[in-house]
């Protein structure tokens, strides 16, 4: 898989996208970027989890994912507690912007969840665009996301937390009026989906704006 080094996506504009959720499932953040004449998109995300979460599934036999390992190698934040703190998604945004200056243009977000969240990346200046999460938005960009896969013009750092919930994402296909949609599902109950849901948020806010994006892209 390709990895490139963090200096080559210095001084870019992004897309943010974002998968909230307080106790279970996993955070995720999500930055989508284009460089000038390159098809391919480059994806960075950190992912949040409450201790308790890591707790409890340290705790049993039957380990769903090795959250502590991706811990220690900076994929995942861990918040004190049996809620992520929504905090540290924003201050993730604000680092990558003071840390490398990727500005995301737009944040796609899902509104579930996100009500003093979205206030407060407001207040730091971020443009929050929401996203209605359902086959009627997705379908779309999750065929092209798909694709963009198939082709290797998706470049995720090869995170492992993406890959596996990559692989853990099913399609639920609906054929209406001719018309079929698609979403994402999980392949199991106990199986995490919630950085396909980032990325997808991100992407279909790309598609909502990529002609004025790629202006920027230069």
């Amino acid at each position: 898989e390709t990895v490139v080094d963090m200096e080559f996506l210095r001084k870019s504009y992004a897309i943010g996208g974002c998968d909230l959720s307080a106790t279970t499932d996993l955070t995720c953040a999500t930055l989508l970027i284009r460089k000038p004449n390159d098809s391919r998109f480059y994806v960075l995300q950190k992912y949040f989890l409450p201790k308790a979460r890591v707790d409890a599934v340290e705790g049993n036999d039957k380990r769903e994912a090795p959250y502590k390992k991706w811990a220690e190698q900076g994929w995942l934040s861990i918040s004190d507690g049996a809620t992520v703190d929504f905090h540290a998604v924003t201050e993730w945004f604000v680092e990558m912007v003071k840390t490398y200056n990727i500005r995301p243009l737009w944040i796609g977000y899902d509104a579930a969840l996100s009500g003093y969240w979205r206030e407060e990346m407001e207040a730091y200046g971020f443009d929050m665009d929401k996203i209605r999460q359902g086959p009627f938005t997705w379908t779309y960009p999750f065929k092209e996301l798909a694709g963009m896969f198939r082709d290797h013009r998706m470049v995720y750092q090869n995170n492992p937390i993406l890959r596996w919930c990559l692989q853990n994402t099913g399609v639920k296909s609906l054929n209406k009026d001719g018309i079929e949609s698609q979403q994402p599902v999980k392949v199991s109950s106990v199986r995490r989906i919630d950085g396909t849901v980032s990325l997808l948020n991100a992407y279909t806010c790309f598609k909502n704006h990529e002609e004025e994006y790629m202006k920027y892209i230069r």
